[in-house]
């Protein structure tokens, strides 16, 4: 049954682009031009759905068990939203990672506590830093928590520290300016993100450790869900100043994987918001 679909399909098609090449007009009854648009329609939606489920099939292919719960964690957390979201620079994003999601019970702090730890010693190295940095304030929590599972996991005492960038007003008591945390000269900073790889966050860090007479040294930015948006200019600052970007998984590797998959009954990601998705990426990603 398939295979006469199939040779139908081939026929129809060839059909009309000799009558579009040549100029020929074939006399076409209206059931079999009805057909033909039909049949079209059908291997467009094949097409399409075919490139958004396979367009990361190599992505999927790399993923280990410890990227697909994490994955499958933002989706059932409801931490992967979409819809219509502005960017701090005016464009609009039709995904959002909302960090706080995955962490809104004990069991969510658990969990990333555990695949967060576990990825940095993989991807990053517990003797290649001495001091988590984060930029963000949402992220705070998760990096106290890190911190605290890199010692109970694997005996790596590290220290975390975060920026008072987010205040809207300096303390002039108890804290430590706009730099809170034990950081210290010489040290191997790793900044932790949750999705943007900004070089504000690395700027704001140099400057603070500087105005304190502390020397530092950046590994690099650990993303939890890489956007991969970054500017060729940012691209160029990190190589030249020799920061790397980790990152526990792609934005593009959610997504396909997410696709059409169902996790406890429910899918996720289906053609809307993996179209809205897709053509977004082609337009701003940076691979």
């Amino acid at each position: 049954m398939l295979q006469v679909l199939f040779q139908d399909l081939i026929f129809f098609h060839f059909a009309k682009r000799i009558r579009r090449i040549s100029g020929i007009n074939f006399k076409i009854s209206l059931f079999w031009q009805q057909a033909i648009v039909q049949n079209d329609n059908i291997i467009d939606n094949f097409s399409s759905k075919r490139s958004k489920k396979i367009g990361g099939e190599n992505k999927i292919r790399e993923l280990n068990d410890l990227q697909k719960e994490f994955i499958e964690h933002i989706a059932t957390t409801g931490a992967l939203e979409f819809g219509k979201f502005p960017l701090a620079g005016g464009r609009e994003t039709p995904y959002y990672f909302n960090l706080a999601k995955t962490m809104s019970d004990g069991l969510g702090a658990y969990k990333m506590a555990g695949i967060c730890a576990k990825a940095i010693k993989t991807i990053v190295g517990l003797n290649n830093f001495d001091y988590i940095y984060i930029p963000d304030c949402k992220a705070i929590p998760l990096g106290s928590l890190i911190e605290y599972k890199l010692l109970t996991l694997y005996g790596a005492n590290k220290r975390c520290g975060y920026s008072g960038y987010s205040r809207k007003e300096e303390e002039t008591h108890g804290g430590e300016e706009m730099l809170m945390g034990d950081i210290r000269d010489k040290d191997i900073v790793l900044i932790i993100t949750e999705g943007g790889t900004e070089i504000r966050a690395v700027k704001e860090l140099l400057e603070e450790t500087q105005k304190k007479d502390i020397g530092i040294s950046i590994i690099g930015i650990f993303v939890l869900v890489h956007r991969e948006e970054l500017s060729r200019e940012n691209q160029k600052t990190f190589k030249e100043n020799d920061i790397r970007v980790f990152h526990l998984v792609t934005i593009r590797q959610a997504i396909s994987y997410l696709y059409e998959r169902k996790i406890n009954g429910h899918i996720y990601v289906g053609d809307e918001e993996a179209d809205s998705f897709w053509r977004y990426f082609e337009q701003y990603g940076r691979v």
